[in-house]
């Protein structure tokens, strides 16, 4: 009788890393040219800095703060003084009168100052926009690194499938030149291989579409990108659900830019309703006539009859109404994200305890005693191919999990408000 079948897969595993099927490794690097240095590998935190810096939101946000504090400065300038130089009666009348007024609009009910208080918190609310889309983009170019980055360990995963299965092949098909494996087998290993080809292929066209996203992200050209890092476990983070909510509610740029759009909508509505009483313009200057000189002063008053600020006032009483709205909805809806974030990541961090995180390690060992076995005889090109599949969806499992994680631990930092990845 033969050896067991359990001894002989122990045996032949210590063999597997010594006897490659074709003389050398299934999954042998591919070597660098010499003299060639590869670029450094781009990190995560590397492609967040450079959206922050080199997006084109980043710079329209930028621009926006601008644009809306000088809107807001404008509609709360006082008003300039008017000179005014004027001659009557010339060439007409024995004498001619000459004029030199000037004219002052005096704001009484203080109505600009009210729109004054509220640049700051229009300034403070564009601020705020601006940093929600910056932390956006941020995000973005977050998520298509970790996308990017699985896309490129799902390739590099299904190139080492594609080189162990046509490892087998080339095998099998050393073997039926010599008479000992039947014509189908043979086949059936070359039919794998050529379906790994075709797996492979498609892991290259979305590793390629995946860098082009990220280098959009990030504003490089597409021919300049590098490397990138492994896909690793993020840190784990200690928060819980009250903390984060605290410090959510403290943080989100987009509370932050509601509750500023309350206060300048309050301005806005004491601006409107001291605007019922009519700003006055005095007059003042000197006259001449026939050489006798004398002074002219003078006062302008609108007499607020027909118009009495009512539509203006009831739009800013409107505005107010809307922002306080908004207010309470962004809260809700910041509540709302923080527990569906935290939720999602604890759920996936308690999915695979840490003693079970290495289902690719745990595979591909298994794949290797197996493929070792086959070799001596003692395992069936069936059994092979379905722990090289095993192997592969192991591995390609684990790193969607990691990829997961990491989406999560980012989806939670955005809806709390603190950095996206920690330096």
């Amino acid at each position: 009788m033969g050896l067991p079948r359990r001894l002989v897969l122990v045996v032949v595993a210590v063999l597997a890393t010594a006897t490659p099927l074709t003389g050398q490794s299934l999954a042998a690097p591919v070597s660098k040219p010499e003299g060639v240095e590869s670029p450094a590998p781009l990190s995560l935190e590397e492609a967040v800095r450079l959206a922050s810096e080199r997006h084109p939101l980043v710079r329209a946000a930028a621009g926006s703060v601008r644009a809306v504090r000088g809107a807001a400065r404008e509609a709360a300038a006082f008003p300039n003084p008017i000179v005014e130089w004027s001659r009557e009666g010339v060439g007409g009348l024995p004498t001619e009168d000459r004029f030199l007024t000037a004219s002052l609009p005096l704001d009484l009910s203080a109505r600009r100052l009210a729109l004054r208080s509220a640049v700051g918190a229009e300034t403070l609310q564009a601020r705020a926009d601006s940093a929600a889309l910056v932390r956006q983009v941020e995000y973005e170019a977050a998520t298509a690194y970790v996308h990017a980055a699985l896309a490129t360990e799902l390739l590099a995963l299904e190139t080492a499938r594609r080189e162990a299965l046509e490892a087998i092949a080339d095998f099998d098909a050393n073997r039926l030149r010599e008479g000992a494996v039947a014509e189908v087998a043979a086949m059936r290993a070359r039919l794998e291989a050529d379906r790994a080809r075709l797996d492979e292929a498609e892991a290259r066209a979305e590793a390629s579409r995946a860098r082009a996203e990220l280098a959009r992200a990030i504003a490089i050209p597409v021919e300049d990108m590098p490397p990138l890092e492994p896909l690793r476990s993020p840190r784990t983070t200690a928060l819980d659900l009250e903390s984060a909510l605290q410090i959510a509610f403290g943080s989100r740029p987009e509370l932050q830019a509601a509750r500023a759009g309350v206060e300048a909508a309050r301005h806005h509505l004491r601006a409107e309703r001291r605007g019922v009483i009519p700003e006055v313009e005095l007059i003042g200057g000197i006259k001449e006539t026939a050489g006798d000189r004398g002074a002219v002063i003078g006062m302008s008053v609108p007499i607020p009859l027909f118009d009495r600020n009512g539509g203006a006032r009831e739009r800013a009483s409107g505005d107010r109404q809307v922002a306080e709205a908004v207010l309470d909805d962004t809260r809700a809806r910041v509540e709302a994200e923080v527990v569906a974030a935290y939720t999602a990541y604890h759920d996936l961090l308690r999915a695979l305890p840490a003693e079970r995180k290495a289902l690719g390690a745990t595979g591909e060992e298994v794949a290797r005693i197996i493929e070792a076995a086959y070799r001596e005889g003692g395992a069936t090109l069936v059994e092979v191919l379905e722990a090289r599949r095993a192997a592969a969806e192991s591995r390609a499992s684990e790193l969607r999990w990691i990829a997961q994680l990491q989406l999560a631990l980012l989806d939670l930092n955005l809806a709390i408000g603190v950095p996206l990845v920690e330096p």
